[in-house]
């Protein structure tokens, strides 16, 4: 029962692991997309008559920017709410009333 419950901690420290790459991924993803979004914005400022489009730009950029930072929380907090349900049932399948030394 110890090393099974061992396992599944180090199971859900990979797991662990691996949502955390994966957040610094699509934040790293979401620094460079906003460098290059400022480096753009940069580029097109001395051009005449831009600034409607410009806006119109920004805009997508903004919402494009919430929508992924939107569905990457749902996906973070599903994992969270896999890892809890995951977590509740460890400790009670040792101390289910089968194993219990009361004889």
């Amino acid at each position: 029962d110890e090393r099974e419950q061992s396992q599944q901690i180090r199971d859900i420290q990979a797991i662990d692991e691996e949502t955390q790459q994966e957040f610094n991924r699509f934040h790293n993803w979401d620094q460079q997309r906003l460098l290059d979004y400022q480096e753009n914005r940069n580029t097109l400022v001395d051009e005449p008559n831009d600034d409607n489009q410009q806006q119109l730009h920004q805009i997508e950029m903004l919402e494009h920017y919430d929508i992924e930072r939107q569905r990457q929380a749902e996906r973070n907090d599903n994992c969270d709410q896999i890892r809890l349900n995951e977590y509740l049932r460890i400790p009670t399948t040792p101390q289910s009333p089968d194993t219990s030394s009361k004889d």
